[in-house]
């Protein structure tokens, strides 16, 4: 009844498994449009590819605090936070890819 309130980036955990989960979701598709319906999680590559994403994204989640008054931005505010996320996940990705 009187707990302290969560701070920081585990009170939007739901908010970060639930970006991971779509982000995956993603990449199912986008093999299964590449290569057709076989599991991307055989293929070695893919394997650890899909891995790497799950680290980043979470890593950009809770260092850029992605997920900072989430509830209360508006469609702008959402859209630009969005496109910055995507954005250093998409340029880690590069980076880890080109390592």
């Amino acid at each position: 009844m009187y707990e302290k309130k969560q701070k920081g980036w585990r009170k939007h955990i739901d908010f970060i498994l639930l970006d991971i989960l779509c982000l995956q979701l993603a990449f199912v598709l986008a093999y299964f449009l590449r290569f057709g319906l076989e599991n991307p999680y055989v293929n070695n590559e893919y394997r650890s590819l899909a891995g790497v994403y799950i680290l980043i994204d979470l890593l950009v989640a809770v260092m850029f605090d992605s997920f900072k008054n989430v509830l209360r931005r508006g469609y702008y505010k959402e859209f630009t936070a969005v496109l910055k996320h995507a954005c250093f996940v998409e340029a880690a990705m590069l980076m880890y890819l080109f390592s």
